[in-house]
């Protein structure tokens, strides 16, 4: 069964990696105040409560179910490494994340500084759980 291939360990580092990388990237000394600014408001106007936590927590639940993704593409194709690993990831975002994100922008008039944030770490983020996970095989 699929499940029982799974290394729960590589699928945990790529959550991790989820949640580093977009610490990372929304900081203030990186994005985050482009990207607060991008949404009208200031970076200090920004605070976690119930309703982000949830959406925080949903997103790593999606985090997991992507690597499981990532795995599955990569055994189904055969031989895992790192750099196949990263190149599911990357096509996931670009025929998954990044349809979806334009859409966003299109529908919801999201805003070009968000839009190109958001899709850059999302592309990094996949690309790096891809290259963790295939390394891990």
């Amino acid at each position: 069964m699929l499940l029982d291939d799974l290394n729960y360990w590589a699928l945990g580092a790529g959550v991790l990696i989820w949640a580093g990388v977009g610490a990372l990237w929304y900081a203030p000394f990186m994005f985050g105040k482009a990207w607060a600014a991008a949404q009208g408001k200031a970076l200090g106007d920004i605070r976690l409560g119930a309703e982000q936590l949830t959406g925080l927590l949903l997103a790593l639940a999606a985090a997991f179910l992507i690597g499981i993704v990532i795995k599955w593409y990569g055994m189904a194709g055969g031989t895992v490494s790192w750099q196949t690993g990263a190149a599911i990831g990357l096509m996931l975002w670009l025929g998954g994340a990044w349809p979806i994100r334009t859409l966003e922008l299109i529908i919801r008039r999201t805003g070009v500084v968000l839009y190109l944030i958001d899709m850059g770490n999302m592309a990094v983020v996949y690309g790096l759980m891809g290259a963790v996970i295939g390394s891990w095989a």
